[in-house]
């Protein structure tokens, strides 16, 4: 530690309970998980007890540092400066890489080389109090504690006690920082991940619905994709990976950033389907249920679905006449076996007929009258046997709504809905109004 006694130095009163202002500041610095947040409270809460004002200088981010002032009085100031000026106030360089952990007292005037982190009219009398401030052995940045040339200098007491506030102090700064890099990356994979618009196709109606499970930072591992085909109709694929939360959401990303680079090729849904088996084989534990396939308009006005499954729900195809039929689609898990089995299924969809498909957040969805009754297969299709005439779109948001209401409240796993369908008959001449 270096610096002395100044002229006229007095015993700066007691601080009437020490252990209740740490206390206080403790709960203070926990109260958020916001960054920035957390870096105000850490300079407001030591000024103007142990300080005139107080500034934080956070780590260097690239080839700069930020930092942040209260004080004196009520007024708050923060700004950035180069990496470089801190090499012209070591004491603090010291502190934020944390190269030195002792605090520091030092004339105020030896940080004017930080471009403004202190006010440019300081007395030159006054006196700064350099601490690191240290969050699970990792610098978490540098408090400087000013006092003008009226107030006594920093000794032994109030050194102990600003050194006890750093460290709660630091560490409260790393949990926020480190909350703040995962809210980040949450968000990058949330944005990255969530379903792409749904194309505006000629003679295929669309429709969807996508709700993360809540308990999975809203990161889903359900999936699905439509895409216009340079020739006619849509490309689409619908999955549901293992595992939750980010870690299935990673691998969500693989297995679709596989199957739209496929897409850009020849595509057919088996081999794609083989080539994305053999990509996940390396993976130990990671396997996804998918359907792929295509849907073009058929010469009588309908549709003509092509699917390829592994291991994925069957598709639910809605007749004109109410009917609910299961498309069966044989075909094993998608990268557990090194000789899978998948196949291929063509469907014919006349006029406003539709093919659903779904993830098992939708049929295994837990509530009901008891509160543990799966929603279940059988009760799905009742329920879609009623909806015809129904548009694409209205019918997938009607099965997202009945599963969340199902529900009542209670967790949930992920759930995705899609629905392919043929344009509704056209209307002859002689039945317009």
């Amino acid at each position: 530690m270096t610096g002395g006694d100044r002229e006229g130095d007095r015993e700066e009163a007691p601080v009437p309970d020490r252990s209740a202002f740490l206390e206080q500041a403790g709960r203070r610095l926990g109260a958020s998980l916001h960054h920035g947040r957390t870096v105000r409270t850490v300079a407001r809460l030591v000024q103007p007890l142990l300080a005139d004002l107080a500034v934080v200088v956070l780590p260097v981010r690239g080839r700069r540092t930020s930092w942040h002032r209260a004080g004196p009085g009520d007024t708050e100031e923060s700004g950035q400066v180069p990496a470089e000026a801190l090499e012209r106030a070591p004491r603090v360089a010291d502190a934020v890489s944390g190269v030195q952990a002792r605090a520091a007292v030092l004339p105020a005037r030896e940080l004017d080389g930080l471009d403004g982190a202190l006010p440019p009219d300081l007395d030159p009398g006054a006196q700064a109090l350099v601490i690191q401030l240290s969050g699970n052995g990792v610098s978490a940045g540098a408090l400087i504690l000013v006092r003008g040339p009226e107030r006594p200098g920093f000794r032994g007491p109030d050194i102990e006690l600003a050194r006890q506030y750093a460290a709660r102090a630091g560490l409260a700064l790393a949990t926020a920082a480190l909350y703040s890099q995962q809210a980040e990356t949450t968000a990058v994979l949330r944005a990255n991940l969530a379903p792409a618009p749904l194309p505006a196709v000629d003679g295929v109606r669309l429709g969807a619905a996508y709700r993360p499970a809540a308990h999975a930072l809203r990161i889903s591992g359900d999936f699905y994709h439509v895409a216009a085909r340079p020739d006619d109709g849509v490309s689409f694929f619908f999955g549901d990976v293992c595992g939750k939360g980010a870690e299935a959401a990673v691998l969500a990303g693989l297995v679709q950033q596989t199957l739209r680079t496929l897409a850009l090729t020849d595509s057919e849904p088996v081999r794609d389907l083989r080539l994305l088996n053999q990509l996940l084989l390396g993976e130990e534990s990671r396997f996804t249920t998918l359907v792929t396939g295509s849907a073009r308009p058929a010469p009588d006005g309908g549709l003509t679905v092509v699917t390829a499954g592994g291991g994925h729900l069957p598709p639910l195809i809605l007749r004109h006449d109410g009917r609910v039929e299961e498309v069966t689609i044989d075909g094993t898990l998608v990268g557990v076996l090194p000789e899978p089995a998948f196949d291929r299924t063509e469907s014919h969809l006349a006029h406003g007929e539709l093919m659903l498909l779904y993830s098992d957040g939708v049929t295994e969805a837990r509530g009901g009258p008891t509160g543990y009754e799966w929603y279940g297969d059988e009760r799905l299709a009742r329920t879609l046997a009623t909806w015809w005439g129904m548009p694409a779109g209205a019918v997938a948001e009607r099965v997202e709504l009945l599963a969340t209401q199902w529900l009542g409240g209670r967790p949930h796993d992920d759930i995705a809905v899609l629905v392919l369908q043929a344009p509704p008959c056209p209307r002859r001449r002689e039945d317009a109004p």
